[in-house]
């Protein structure tokens, strides 16, 4: 009971010392400024001060202060209180056990650590970047795939296509009365139908019209296909982003409304979206459901003038800490604790479940006028309170720290130092120093101090110790130590005690002979030469060595203990070759050998590009001819004009701008093959360029494709590289009865290639490449009238019949007309005029553009654009007299 009670005080205490007192003079005085007497009076200063026992030990872990003492001295003992404080002890005891993890604070400033602050500590709102990429944002969601049960309504646009014995197209919307005029076929109801029975329905009905649809086996086919949803306008109202009405398709529930709005504020509820139709609450939406789980079972299918609205966050509860995803969540009235955890993923593996501390505003109406502090902190037990299936209360305003359990390790013991394995091992298994330094490290290593071993001591109330023996005698079974558990245990090498062992340093402008590193530092040892170091990691009889390394100079960097510094002693790398064992080494000595490159160019390189096997950069060798560079690329490839090469050397002048020079060098084919000595020829500098030429004349074959209307299609290689058209045509038999010249066109990589064909036929012209597709027209086909006619559609083509033919059989213009174009088959257009009355191929397109409405001016908007017109007349009159009258004066 004592106990409990001297850790209950320390909260007073501790509370009454951030007020003022900070020496133990201080805090007697406090106290008995405060009256503090019992118990009964620790309870009701606390109460009075809106302090929780939390908040009181966190104050008192900033001083540090050992408040065990200070409590025996100065508060009363047992007999002094009330029999009514006993119930408090039990409540103390727990708060005390809870509160063992939190962080200890060594100084004063860390108190800031501990401030609860009115910021969102930068962490992030749960939920709502789901909104971040909005699919929705360019409005093309309103057109999109359909499924077969898709119900049609007013509004959606239907394309309907007949092929096979029939041709016959119409593309058509569904009216305000749900039907569809299909034009010389009459008025079909398309409302209310799926998109599946829709396509069943128009089968049937046309199948009046058009016999092969219904004719077994059939002979007509048809297409229908949506190319535009009706949209449905909605209202999204309340904390969206774009709030107001919307444009949805058919199928857009209360998610897709919500990215049309661009996605929710961090002001905006998650957890309760509410969907009204016709004035009445429709559902409520929880997007939690679809974030956390993946499911959106009260998401709804929209329509028409369906309001949507978001209202302001129920909640804001801060969670931080030890769980899978820390962030600001929204809770609702009847969720606590639990769901929390569940929405950020639950707690990680190092998580504290004993040590949960919240945060929490007092209520307004809970406050009064005598409390300093609003705020306060609870410590609860989240392992108890879920064993007994409860859960916990938040409520908005609150932050949640889940804490880590301790980094300290039980039944652990330390070993390190001058010993053959050091780490960490277990006490219950290495119970002794002796047991410990020789079977867990394995023994001590070579030049270890015998005189000294160390073991230091930490308590679980973190109170340190230290012990000191003699190794010799611990090793011997004349002293020893039983180990507990955090010890550390350390024992020293030679060095430790007499300083630092001394080394020297070699720095080489080449990886040594190990192939690690070009700075190696090794033991220094009496009578260790210059020569001894570069030999050992640079031999000197290496052949990259001794063509790399400058043998006029090697440098030693002598460290001068007074003054601090190094000194620098060059040497001739010939003479302590020569000399070997006279030039003797220093501790910490740093030794420097130097390349060539430091004033010349080592290694050189040649070029060789073009017709060869393996172009590319090649080191220059003695007396290396272009033959031999041929060799090492790998020979010529197919092809390669093996007879003569251009060399390109560098050649520079200033004045003239010249970088280089190039000669053409015959290629001696008895040498390149090894039938003949090494002849007198060119031999290759620093950087000169090869290029291998192709031969003359060489050009990769061509192949096209011819199809269509020939005797024989396929593919034609060429003979000429200006093979014409008609050899073409030659070479696959001619063209068939059937065929069309002026129908006829080209593909070139895929795209259409414009050009006439019957006049590069008639003028025998070339203008083939590689890869070419010839198509050869029929004479017959379909023509297409598309645009502002009565009746577009599909024509069976007629020789001779022209532009206007086709018009008149699609009902005529409709309306006025801006122009008409006829696209052939061969890419050409042409447009009909009053005087011009274009011939129409095989499967060409005639296409009907209207007029666009001018716009009506009223009067004064007409006065207005009168008024400017004048104006800039004006302006160009009076510029033009000016210009005249300074040229008449000149």
């Amino acid at each position: 009971m004592k106990n409990l009670k001297i850790k209950f005080l320390s909260f007073l205490v501790c509370f009454s010392l951030i007020i003022s007192a900070q020496t133990e003079t201080q805090i007697a005085s406090e106290l008995n400024k405060l009256g503090i007497n019992s118990m009964f009076d620790v309870n009701t200063e606390l109460a009075r001060r809106g302090m929780s026992e939390a908040d009181a030990r966190k104050m008192a872990m900033v001083y540090g202060l050992d408040y065990d003492m200070y409590l025996e001295k100065y508060i009363l003992n047992d007999e002094n209180e009330p029999e009514n404080n006993e119930t408090n002890f039990t409540e103390i005891s727990e708060v005390a056990e809870l509160t063992y993890n939190l962080p200890i604070i060594d100084t004063v400033d860390a108190i800031d650590t501990l401030t609860v602050n009115d910021s969102l500590n930068n962490l992030p709102y749960f939920g709502y970047e789901i909104f971040n990429n909005n699919p929705f944002a360019n409005k093309d969601y309103l057109i999109g795939n359909i499924d077969e049960n898709y119900i049609l309504g007013p509004g959606d646009e239907i394309r309907i296509y007949v092929w096979g014995a029939h041709a016959y197209q119409a593309q058509v919307r569904i009216d305000l009365n749900g039907n569809i005029a299909l034009p010389e076929n009459g008025v079909f109801f398309a409302s209310g139908y799926t998109f599946s029975t829709l396509k069943n329905k128009l089968k049937n009905f046309l199948g009046k019209s058009y016999s092969g649809l219904r004719a077994s086996p059939q002979t007509a086919f048809i297409d229908v296909s949506l190319t535009q949803l009706r949209p449905v306008s909605i209202t999204v109202l309340g904390e969206a982003n774009a709030p107001g009405p919307h444009l949805v398709n058919g199928f857009a529930t209360v998610l897709n409304a919500l990215y049309a709005a661009g996605g929710i504020k961090t002001s905006g509820s998650l957890r309760e979206i509410k969907v009204y139709r016709n004035n009445k609450l429709l559902k409520t939406v929880d997007v939690y459901n679809y974030i956390s789980a993946g499911r959106l079972d009260k998401d709804v299918r929209l329509m028409n003038n369906d309001v949507i609205f978001i209202p302001s966050r129920q909640s804001t509860i801060q969670l931080n800490g030890a769980v899978q995803k820390t962030a600001i969540y929204e809770l609702k009235d009847d969720e606590g604790l639990s769901e929390l955890l569940d929405f950020a993923g639950g707690l990680l593996p190092k998580a504290s479940a004993k040590n949960i501390s919240i945060h929490r505003i007092k209520p307004l109406e809970e406050r009064t006028a005598d409390q300093i502090f609003d705020r306060y902190l609870s410590t609860i037990n989240w392992q108890k309170i879920i064993a007994e299936k409860n859960n916990f209360t938040l409520f908005d305003g609150d932050k949640i720290t889940v804490y880590s359990i301790l980094d300290q390790v039980l039944n652990e013991v330390i070993i390190g130092g001058s010993v053959n394995q050091p780490g960490s091992y277990s006490v219950s298994a290495y119970p002794d120093l002796k047991s410990l330094i020789q079977s867990a490290a394995k023994g001590i290593r070579p030049n270890t101090n015998t005189e000294k071993v160390d073991v230091y001591r930490t308590d679980l109330n973190g109170n340190k110790s230290f012990e000191s023996l003699k190794l010799k005698e611990v090793l011997a079974g004349n002293q020893n130590l039983n180990l507990t558990q955090n010890d550390r245990v350390v024992v020293y090498g030679d060095l430790n005690v007499e300083g630092e062992e001394p080394y020297v340093e070699y720095f080489s402008f080449m990886k040594g002979a190990d192939k690690t590193s070009n700075h190696v530092r090794k033991y220094w040892s009496e009578n260790f030469s210059l020569y001894d170091l570069v030999f050992s990691l640079n031999p000197i009889s290496d052949p990259n060595f001794k063509r790399m390394a400058l043998y006029s100079r090697v440098d030693i960097c002598r460290y001068n203990k007074d003054s601090g510094m190094y000194s620098i002693l060059p040497f001739d790398l010939e003479d302590v070759i020569q000399k070997k064992d006279s030039i003797i080494l220093m501790p910490f000595d740093q030794v420097h050998v130097y390349s060539k490159e430091v004033h010349e160019v080592v290694n050189k390189v040649v070029y060789i590009k073009g017709y060869v096997n393996s172009p590319g950069e090649f080191t220059l060798r003695e007396n290396m001819t272009v033959e031999d560079l041929i060799l090492l690329a790998g020979g010529f490839q197919e092809f390669a004009d093996q007879k003569t090469v251009i060399v390109s050397s560098p050649e520079y002048n200033v004045d003239e701008g010249k970088i280089s020079r190039s000669q053409e060098i015959t290629v001696n084919k008895d040498y390149l093959l090894g039938n003949t000595v090494k002849p007198m020829t060119y031999n290759l500098q620093h950087l000169d360029v090869v290029n291998v030429r192709q031969i003359p004349g060489y050009e990769k074959m061509k192949s096209i494709t011819v199809s269509g209307e020939v005797r024989y299609p396929g593919v034609v290689t060429l003979n000429n590289k200006r093979q014409s058209l008609k050899e073409v045509l030659r070479s696959v038999g001619g063209l068939s009865p059937f065929a069309s010249i002026d129908a006829s066109y080209i593909l070139r990589e895929g795209e259409p290639f414009i050009i006439d064909l019957g006049r590069m036929l008639r003028k025998n012209l070339s203008f083939l490449e590689d890869g070419d597709n010839i198509v050869i027209g029929d004479n017959s086909g379909d023509v297409s009238v598309q645009g502002a006619v009565l009746n577009e559609g599909l024509f069976v083509w007629e020789k001779g019949k022209r532009v206007a033919n086709y018009i008149n059989n699609s009902g005529g213009l409709d309306g006025k007309t801006e122009s008409v174009v006829v696209e052939l088959p061969n890419g050409f257009t042409k447009r009909k005029r009053w005087y011009n009355n274009p011939k129409v191929l095989p499967n060409s397109k005639v296409y009907v553009y209207a007029k666009p409405e001018l716009e009506k001016l009223g009067n004064s908007e007409k006065w207005d654009k009168i008024t400017n017109l004048v104006q800039v007349i004006s302006s160009a009159l009076t510029s033009a007299v000016v210009i005249q009258l300074i040229r008449q004066n000149n």
